[in-house]
Order: structure tokens, then sequence, then C-alpha cells
């Protein structure tokens, strides 16, 4: 076993036993964040075998500047938003009329924290989002992406993002009311 940095060196040098241990090693965090982008588990397989494959060629772009976790997840996110880019579908990233008369103010924050979710309930109701909406919805209340980043990521306007934002939020919350007035999670997208 190596530590942290004896195994970045060694994957450097193309040390497959290193290799196979960073792999080892975060693929389950990894797959996680590669199911909040997938269709299906077989896609977010092929999602996270392509960001390693990112991850071990540009390894030497690391510099040791903050959390190695915290720059091999930074690939991995932009490895699966790259993935829905080149990956098309009819429900995936489609194009989105801009509608700024949209009233987007009667949409509140998630703030009723007298009921508790499960985690995995919490993962379904976001799982059951359509595409983009779940997409955008991970890259902004997950991964903290702005907006602004999140229109240049997909390639599209930010008022687009809020959009898909804001359903993403109004289906959650019709989930969640739900989940409160009956305790089972509510209906899906």
């Amino acid at each position: 076993m190596f530590d942290q940095k004896e195994l970045i060196l060694q994957c450097l040098a193309g040390n497959r036993k290193a290799e196979k241990q960073l792999f080892d090693s975060y693929s389950p965090l990894f797959f996680g964040i590669c199911m909040r982008y997938a269709e299906s588990e077989a896609e977010a397989e092929d999602m996270l075998i392509s960001g390693f494959t990112k991850i071990f060629s540009r390894l030497e772009s690391y510099r040791g500047a903050g959390s190695f976790e915290a720059w091999m997840k930074n690939v991995m996110v932009n490895n699966a938003v790259d993935w829905l880019r080149t990956h098309p579908r009819t429900t995936r990233l489609e194009a989105f009329p801009d509608d700024d008369s949209l009233n987007l103010s009667d949409v509140s924050e998630f703030s009723d924290a007298s009921w508790q979710l499960e985690k995995e309930d919490i993962v379904k109701a976001i799982r059951s989002l359509p595409m983009p909406h779940r997409s955008i919805f991970n890259l902004y209340a997950i991964e903290g992406f702005a907006h602004k980043e999140i229109a240049q990521m997909l390639e599209m306007s930010e008022s687009t993002v809020r959009v898909y934002f804001s359903k993403a939020k109004k289906y959650l919350q019709e989930m969640f009311k739900d989940y409160r007035e009956d305790g089972k999670l509510g209906r899906t997208c």
C-alpha cells in the first residue's frame, strides 16, 4: 500500500498496481457522482472509466495545491458534464426556450426542517428528475457551481439554467410535500 504522495508518483510512473489502488480507493465515491448524472448504472460505469482515464492522463497537472480528492472530483464532474454533452439523447440537455417572462420568485428555498428524509429517499427523488433538470440541480445544489458556470459548461444561457433549476426544485418540493403528508415519497417526474 502506498501513501497518497507515493501513490501519485507511482501512478505517474505507470505502475499498474498503484493505478489499481487509486481506482479501488476512489471508485465507490466517484461512481456515486457518476450515478447523479447517468441514466443507468451501465452508463455511470462508462462515465467512471472515462473519468479515471482522464484523471490518469492529467495526473501530471496536479501540483499538490489543495486536496487530491477534490482535484479528482473536479475532473470526474467535468467528465460527467462532457459525457452529457457528447452523448446526446432527446431527454438530455435539449434546447429550452429562454423565457425571461417566467416568474421564478414564487419558488422558495428548501427551508422546512421539521421533517426528516432518509438519504436513500433524497437520492431517489433527485434521480427521478428528468434530464437536464437533474444535471443542473446536481451541478448547482450538490457540486456548488454557479448558474453562470453551469451555463458555460452546458453551453446554455444562464436564464435557461435558472429555469431548469427552478423546475427541478418545484418537482422536488412536490415530492417532499407528499412525503411530509403521508410518509411516502411523492410522485416521480
